[in-house]
């Protein structure tokens, strides 16, 4: 199929069983492998569509820059549709953020600030909302965490393309919570379409850290997330998603992120609860967001990590003669 621009590619990405890792026939998990969008995430979808939306609202201009706060993934599908429209980009992440994801929103053509590893993502936002504040007609921030659009790309896509394509009754969907948006939309859709089944958050157990994911009673809230909409709150530890992103790639060939090994570890521990259940069966639905390729160099029990250079923002209070007129 020809497409008109790589844009046109993103969405529509394979449903695939997970045949070797199951630990029980009466418990399948179906994975949506999100990291075979373009730029290898599912924030590429929203990428596409808050930048699409913004030109349509006439709130971003040819003059002006593209600002967002990312742990990297969102970075990285903004940079990539920036590039595609001709926009300046100015991705904002932790210092933590991983040196690959970093290398691609530069390869991609972005700016990368960084902010102390110790505030989060967080702390990003916090740089990002005063350097709209100093110059509003410079900068146009999508505001993944507060943006409805974060949400809705979800419900109009990734939830649509789940229930057309698994074929049978989907009993659970498990996915992770970071800006909230991917399991919000598609908890949307399945309460309209496919009520019966349970929506399970995944976050990172307290103390511990999963680049993508956040644990919702330890930082701020997004406001699009909504938890009426989640029926089971799974959490994980730092080790349990590396060591199941391991797993998925020595047992089903898929290179996958720590969001994505935690999303699965859920969805396995899920299962095996149902087998050991009389007449128990289940159908599960597990998204896996993004590729592993981008932590090969930051795996936490790894010594290989080594810095690149990057674009260093100073953090704290943003005054505007410090350079962002």
């Amino acid at each position: 199929m020809l497409y008109n621009d790589v844009a046109e590619t993103v969405g529509r990405t394979p449903l695939v069983r997970l045949n070797r890792v199951s630990p029980s026939v009466r418990a399948s998990i179906l994975a949506k492998l999100e990291m075979k969008n373009p730029g290898g995430s599912s924030k590429d979808r929203i990428a596409r569509l808050l930048i699409d939306l913004a030109e349509k609202r006439g709130l971003l201009r040819t003059s002006m820059t593209v600002i967002e706060a990312s742990s990297g993934n969102t970075g990285i599908g903004l940079s990539m549709i920036c590039a595609l429209k001709g926009y300046d980009c100015e991705i904002v992440v932790p210092e933590s953020t991983s040196p690959v994801r970093v290398a691609i929103m530069q390869s991609y053509g972005a700016r990368v600030i960084l902010t102390p590893s110790e505030l989060g993502v967080d702390g990003a936002r916090e740089f990002v909302r005063n350097a709209v504040r100093c110059s509003p007609s410079k900068y146009y921030n999508p505001d993944q965490y507060n943006n409805p659009g974060c949400w809705l790309v979800h419900y109009e896509s990734t939830a649509k393309e789940i229930l057309e394509d698994a074929g049978c009754e989907i009993t659970h969907v498990v996915a992770g919570l970071g800006t909230s948006g991917t399991l919000m939309g598609i908890a949307k859709r399945f309460r309209e379409y496919s009520p019966n089944t349970i929506i399970v958050s995944v976050e990172p157990e307290q103390g511990s850290e999963i680049p993508g994911l956040r644990n919702m009673d330890a930082s701020c809230v997004p406001s699009i997330f909504d938890s009426s909409l989640v029926d089971r709150r799974e959490f994980v530890s730092t080790e349990a998603a590396w060591r199941t992103a391991a797993l998925l790639a020595t047992r089903e060939g898929l290179l996958c992120g720590p969001s994505s090994g935690a999303a699965a570890h859920c969805a396995l521990r899920l299962a095996h609860e149902i087998s050991l259940e009389e007449n128990g069966r289940a159908v599960i639905v597990v998204v896996l967001p993004d590729s592993g390729e981008r932590y090969l160099l930051t795996r936490v029990d790894s010594p290989t990590s080594r810095p690149i250079e990057v674009s260093h923002g100073s953090f704290g209070r943003v005054r505007c003669q410090e350079g962002l007129e």
